[in-house]
């Protein structure tokens, strides 16, 4: 008799619903378990993805590859607001961390060719000529501005990005009343 009375009380709790894809050079997934709306799981894809075109290194045409590939002598670009703000958090975590964490750092990680067919650990005198190139004090940001002191100096994100992402991702599940979420991308978890 307990048993159909706590049956009958109880709120059917919608069946979870999961998308994923290959972003970020990496698997994201998101899963909803209190909505089975698919146009919020599109919309957090297409959020994903239109922030991958901004802040990808290594996707040709988004904002950090041209930063990074810009000609030689040409020192300021102005972003998007979206990439700005990017920019911003993570000089403000280098700036807090003294340089322990730096958003120059790629000719470093680009040595080591982590996504390449060939990972190694590159020879000292490499490391030694790349660390040069590193320092975040050369990046100055106003506004959606970006000024390089000089033409060495080149962005990644990687360390920052997904985190800022995710945090993008589950305010706009919040936003379409999603209460109980999970967004992995690739390892990285955030739970609503």
């Amino acid at each position: 008799m307990c048993t159909a009375w706590l049956a009958g009380c109880s709120k059917k709790v919608a069946d979870p619903v999961t998308r994923s894809s290959f972003l970020l050079n990496t698997f994201v997934t998101v899963t909803l378990y209190d909505s089975e709306d698919q146009t919020i799981l599109d919309g957090c894809m297409t959020l994903c993805s239109d922030y991958e075109k901004l802040l990808s290194k290594t996707l040709e045409g988004s904002e950090i590859y041209k930063l990074n590939h810009r000609r030689p002598g040409e020192r300021t670009i102005t972003v998007s607001e979206k990439t700005a703000q990017v920019l911003s958090e993570g000089l403000e975590y280098c700036r807090m961390s003294r340089g322990a964490f730096d958003i120059t750092i790629e000719p470093l990680s680009s040595l080591w060719d982590f996504t390449g067919k060939t990972p190694h650990v590159p020879p000292e005198e490499e490391i030694e000529a790349d660390l040069k190139k590193v320092g975040y004090e050369n990046v100055l940001l106003d506004g959606r501005r970006v000024t390089f002191l000089n033409d060495e100096t080149t962005i990644d994100l990687g360390a920052i990005a997904k985190g800022f992402i995710a945090d993008q991702m589950k305010a706009y599940l919040e936003e379409n009343g999603v209460k109980s979420a999970v967004i992995n991308l690739g390892g990285n978890v955030l739970c609503v």
